[in-house]
């Protein structure tokens, strides 16, 4: 990808349907619901027990892991910056704003957790006082194969993630919206542009996708 956020338009089409997914709160226990909760006095010492140990559980559910900070590809000698980023004024997942910044799906997933986590990063960049272009951070996703791998770091923790597959598709291949939606396993997606770039149109005729998955 250029420095030009609308590459991601088409390719996100299905981006909504994962801030819907992610953004759904937790059920309400029995006391949230109620601001005057009563004890029911059919309920035997051993219910009410039983009640409170199922209320503690849902109230000290394990934290979410940390955001994203960096990640890490050894195979291609990339070890970039992670920003946290939303969508952009067309309803897409927004780029970085620098060549050498990998973009994270704020809304979404996190390293570690089930779901997907979702990375972008620039193929090329133009040097704005030259008007010379250079490889970016994503300039040699697509070689990446099965079985390289992928590490994502927090602040104080780094999870190894392994490529499954690389595919290169069309812009508006309409297949290309179920690599980013939510999943049930953990998994990464790395996406960037790739084929050649139209300088009329503003957009490169394909993407390039790395579908990862956390390692045991």
């Amino acid at each position: 990808m250029n420095n030009n956020k609308s590459f991601y338009t088409a390719f996100f089409l299905a981006i909504v349907m994962l801030i819907i997914v992610t953004a759904c709160g937790r059920p309400q226990s029995p006391n949230q619901a109620d601001n005057n909760p009563t004890e029911q006095p059919s309920q035997s010492p051993e219910t009410r027990n039983t009640a409170s140990d199922s209320q503690a559980t849902v109230q000290t559910r394990p934290p979410r892991p940390d955001p994203p900070t960096s990640v890490r590809i050894p195979a291609l000698g990339v070890d970039a910056q992670i920003v946290p980023l939303g969508l952009d004024a067309d309803g897409a997942m927004a780029t970085p704003d620098g060549p050498f910044e990998v973009g994270w799906y704020s809304p979404g997933a996190r390293p570690g957790e089930r779901g997907n986590v979702l990375l972008d990063g620039h193929v090329d960049w133009t040097n704005k006082e030259t008007g010379v272009p250079f490889g970016a951070v994503f300039w040699g996703l697509k070689q990446l194969g099965e079985g390289d791998e992928v590490y994502i770091n927090t602040g104080n923790k780094s999870y190894k993630y392994v490529v499954e597959k690389t595919v290169v598709l069309r812009w508006d291949d309409p297949s290309g919206a179920g690599y980013v939606q939510n999943t049930d396993t953990p998994i990464a997606t790395l996406i960037t542009c790739g084929g050649t770039f139209d300088k009329g149109a503003r957009n490169y005729s394909h993407r390039v996708v790395v579908v990862t998955r956390l390692a045991a």
